[in-house]
């Protein structure tokens, strides 16, 4: 939801509401502010007149009516901060930013942690490295911009490609290429 400001906003359980403000870093859309807020994301039917509330009624009601033992749920802990999904939020912004699908962004990047990349994945990560190499361009950057992700993550993405069998290696080191059986730092 975007907000007013520049802001977007998210509803997420468990934590409450976050916006997030954007702007392009190295050409990359990144994650430059954050406000959360401890405001009651469910409610009951019952309990609709809470949202005609101010924020600050809506912050004191949501401590106030924390069921027994939950009411750490209102301080912002450092645990809370690290379980914050950065990279889903900063992929359904700059997907709302470009016209695309926030959602679709969103479910793309909170695959299940820890789970391996398909196949496919990899497929895909191949395509996008020679189409930017035969277009002369920097194939990481394309990688990073294509996923959302840091310069390290897009080589990792390369790395298991080419662990695959999707994607050769190029001729010499410091080129980017796809042609070559092995590794120029093999030979």
């Amino acid at each position: 939801m975007e907000s007013a400001g520049g802001w977007y906003g998210f509803g997420i359980r468990g934590i409450g509401w976050v916006e997030v403000a954007m702007a392009k870093v190295d050409g990359l859309p990144e994650i430059v502010a954050l406000r959360m807020d401890v405001r009651p994301m469910w409610v009951e039917e019952s309990e609709l007149y809470v949202f005609d509330m101010t924020p600050e009624e809506q912050r004191q009601w949501a401590i106030d009516n924390a069921p027994p033992g939950s009411a750490s749920a209102a301080v912002i802990t450092a645990e809370l901060l690290r379980s914050l999904p950065l990279a889903e939020m900063r992929a359904a912004v700059a997907a709302r930013m470009a016209g695309d699908d926030a959602f679709g962004a969103f479910g793309k990047v909170a695959r299940e942690r820890g789970k391996a990349w398909p196949d496919d994945h990899y497929l895909q990560v191949a395509e996008v490295y020679k189409s930017a190499v035969e277009h002369r361009k920097p194939p990481l950057k394309a990688i990073q911009q294509h996923w959302l992700v840091s310069r390290p993550a897009a080589a990792k993405y390369v790395k298991g490609a080419r662990e695959r069998g999707f994607l050769g290696w190029p001729e010499r080191a410091g080129l980017a290429g796809y042609d070559a059986a092995e590794s120029p730092f093999t030979k």
